[in-house]
């Protein structure tokens, strides 16, 4: 028997961690952007896959001011452009304390 791969499934990747010395399975989905009228978008979970980062990060960061506003809504869900979003994290400093 043959497995079907479903090609609108978005990519996953598996790995083993550790949380607190216990082992645990983690898995991380690759974004996948949301098009609509030939421009490529991403909602809350993908910015947040995207940027390796929590989603209550991105809320943080919104509502802080600190990243572009969304460009867009799909009903009460925020879309932001992938070109501003690369553009935004081109110029942000690096990780660690004052861009480090």
């Amino acid at each position: 028997m043959t497995d079907v791969i479903d090609p609108l499934a978005p990519p996953v990747t598996l790995r083993l961690t550790r949380t607190r010395g216990k082992p645990q399975l983690a898995c991380h989905a690759r974004w996948v952007p949301i098009t609509i009228d030939g421009l490529e978008y991403m909602d809350r979970a993908e910015l947040a896959t995207y940027l390796g980062v929590e989603q209550d990060t991105i809320s943080a960061w919104a509502s802080r001011g600190t990243m572009p506003k969304p460009t867009r809504y799909v009903g009460r869900s925020p879309l932001w452009l992938v070109s501003e979003i690369d553009a935004w994290k081109a110029e942000r400093p690096g990780k660690g304390w004052r861009g480090r």
